[in-house]
């Protein structure tokens, strides 16, 4: 361990502590300032496999670096972990934060194999500890909005609709090598940035769907896609096109399209106002912006184990899982595969629907 001379400060009493349980991710950061924003937490140390890379994280942020996990674990100062470890490494970090009696937050997706995801659910409901994984798209703004139209029921029946998300950062070189790797991240497009197309496409919906179809390119000749095309067909014969992108500039873009029976949604690339014209209409009037749900991270912290949001966070995990290995099946055999919905299986509390 190496000490912070404010280690006792982490040990407030009004406050949550947390342990940092990886600084592979891009993200890690990211929820990092999220939690150094707040008065309510505070962050007792931050681990990595690579003790030089926890510590080049940790010390420029004023924050404790160590250099084992079990003993950040056994700390009983600390009630809640972050994972944000390589994907590979989920299995064992979670489990073993689980086991040591610690609330779980948990980046995208929570394993690269399903039976490793059932596995950690079905640890963390026998120990009633939370395990809560990020879907970090919900929180902005545009996606609620969107779906208060489509809920409205102003569109009709939701006939088609397409998600894009893209960056160039593996042509630009700009993405960690991590990022590329089979080994450390299960895959590329699909299981990284494509998730945001899978988990918005259920919500537009309304359900869970019944095939999944895949392509996949390797543009930059990486080891694992950096392009993708994934389409889900849903019961009522609705379909959904996810396209994912690595190499493609600019960065950081979002395009959503929902259309049905009596009128189009649309959100602009732009400013990502969403825009509407039904069947009867001459133009497309920009909506009025919804407040946005809350990010993730704070719906975790505020989150009991036995809670509906838990409950349809369990849910949508196992089936994110589930879609991810059915999309890289699709693209190694060329066909369509059938899918169930693996919350039913397991039978998970939770109807899948977005945060209240």
């Amino acid at each position: 361990m190496h000490e912070d001379p404010e280690a006792g400060e982490a040990c407030a009493r009004d406050a949550r502590v947390v342990g940092i349980a990886g600084v592979w991710h891009v993200h890690a950061a990211d929820y990092v300032a999220e939690l150094l924003e707040r008065t309510d937490v505070r962050i007792r140390g931050v681990w990595d496999r690579r003790p030089a890379a926890a510590r080049a994280f940790a010390e420029p942020r004023g924050l404790r670096w160590v250099d084992d996990l079990d003993g950040l674990l056994e700390d009983p100062s600390v009630d809640a972990v972050v994972v944000t470890t390589a994907t590979a490494d989920h299995p064992d970090v979670i489990a073993r934060a689980l086991r040591a009696g610690k609330d779980v937050f948990s980046e995208k997706v929570l394993a690269i194999r399903l039976e490793d995801a059932l596995a950690l659910e079905a640890l963390a409901s026998q120990l009633d500890r939370v395990l809560f994984v990020s879907f970090q798209r919900l929180a902005e703004p545009w996606v609620r909005t969107l779906d208060g139209v489509v809920r409205s029921g102003r569109l009709g029946r939701i006939m088609s609709s397409r998600f894009r998300f893209q960056h160039a950062g593996a042509a630009a070189g700009w993405l960690p090598a991590g990022f590329l790797s089979g080994q450390e991240a299960g895959g590329g497009a699909v299981i990284d940035l494509g998730v945001h197309g899978l988990y918005l496409s259920q919500l537009m919906n309304g359900a869970f769907p019944v095939s999944v179809s895949s392509r996949v390119s390797h543009l930059t000749g990486s080891a694992v896609e950096d392009d993708s095309v994934v389409i889900l067909e849903y019961g009522n014969g609705s379909r959904s096109v996810l396209e994912t992108s690595l190499v493609t500039a600019p960065d950081d873009v979002r395009w959503a399209e929902v259309h049905g029976t009596e009128g189009s949604a649309y959100i602009s690339p732009e400013d990502l106002t969403v825009r509407v014209r039904r069947g009867d209409e001459t133009t497309w009037a920009v909506q009025q912006p919804s407040e946005p749900w809350p990010r993730p991270l704070e719906v975790f912290l505020g989150t009991d184990a036995g809670g509906p949001d838990q409950a349809r966070n369990r849910a949508d995990s196992l089936r994110m899982v589930a879609l991810v290995s059915a999309a890289y099946a699709s693209a190694a055999s060329g066909k369509a595969v059938r899918v169930t919905d693996p919350s039913r299986i397991t039978a998970v509390p939770g109807d899948g629907s977005a945060p209240a």
